[in-house]
């Protein structure tokens, strides 16, 4: 029993050493991880100054579709959730049908007010199989910041495409505030999200043009005033009621720009349809 007590003695302040130590060093590798982290935080115009990766000119037949995702715990996974982003925006392109219902209610009651906006698409939901399709060098293609990934991916599409667009990369975009209907004869759309989560933004915000082309498609607007006069003096009130419905299949579907306001970090898509129909 002695010699378990002198032993442990004398190894309990060479075990509480190595622990500092070990200590220190975790401390320190914790410091250049978040040095590094800090290194790839991307303000908007570091983010946007390589053009030539957010160029999405068409060349030779292909499409330059990017894909985003969100930061996982590799590199190889981040890489592969924005590929699989590319390939949902390859199933789009092919064929996509959008749904949108908007309704808002005024009445003149105190909070008596009311809105409901319902929106769906649906497109091909195994669009996996278009990502052996999409080719992208994992060095060279590939953007990753502290909370987003982006992946600049070549897909070839099954019918002939082709665009002549040369955005502005200085200041606000016009076609945020006033967008043109038509770009190289097709119809246009913008879609805009709040921030989110960062690459959230990003999705969120071409699913909102999608549903821009379908409103400029079909949208049908339905308003209406509903008068109630009761047996009561004051039993009398008044509502109106405007409903917006859109619904259509759309083809083609291809992104010409992003733009992410620097004040508010929303994000902002424009994007044309090569064909559409209700």
């Amino acid at each position: 029993m002695k010699v378990i007590t002198i032993l442990s003695a004398f190894l309990l302040p060479i075990i509480f050493l190595f622990s500092c130590i070990s200590t220190q060093e975790t401390v320190q590798a914790n410091k250049e991880d978040a040095s590094a982290r800090a290194s790839t935080i991307y303000n908007h115009d570091s983010l946007f100054a390589d053009r030539n990766f957010w160029n999405t000119s068409t060349k030779n037949g292909e499409l330059i579709i990017i894909g985003v995702g969100g930061v996982k715990i590799s590199r190889v996974e981040t890489i592969k959730g924005a590929v699989e982003d590319a390939a949902r925006r390859a199933s789009l392109f092919n064929q996509v049908r959008a749904n949108v219902t908007y309704t808002e209610r005024i009445g003149d009651g105190f909070l008596d007010y009311f809105i409901d906006n319902q929106q769906s698409i649906v497109f091909d939901e195994y669009y996996q199989k278009y990502i052996d399709e999409l080719k992208y060098d994992p060095e060279t293609d590939v953007l990753i910041t502290n909370n987003a990934a982006f992946v600049r991916t070549r897909w070839m599409p099954p019918v002939p495409f082709s665009i002549s667009y040369a955005p502005s990369n200085h200041g606000r975009p016009s076609w945020t505030d006033n967008p043109p209907p038509t770009i190289g004869g097709m119809i246009t759309g913008v879609g805009y999200s709040s921030p989110l989560m960062y690459h959230r933004a990003y999705v969120a915000s071409y699913e909102s043009a999608v549903y821009s082309i379908a409103i400029r498609v079909d949208g049908n607007i339905k308003a209406e005033k509903v008068n109630y006069q009761g047996e009561g003096m004051f039993a009398y009130s008044n509502s109106s009621e405007s409903t917006m419905t859109a619904s259509a299949q759309i083809k083609g579907f291809y992104i010409l720009q992003i733009w992410v306001d620097p004040k508010t970090d929303g994000v902002y898509t424009l994007a044309v349809a090569q064909e559409t129909s209700k």
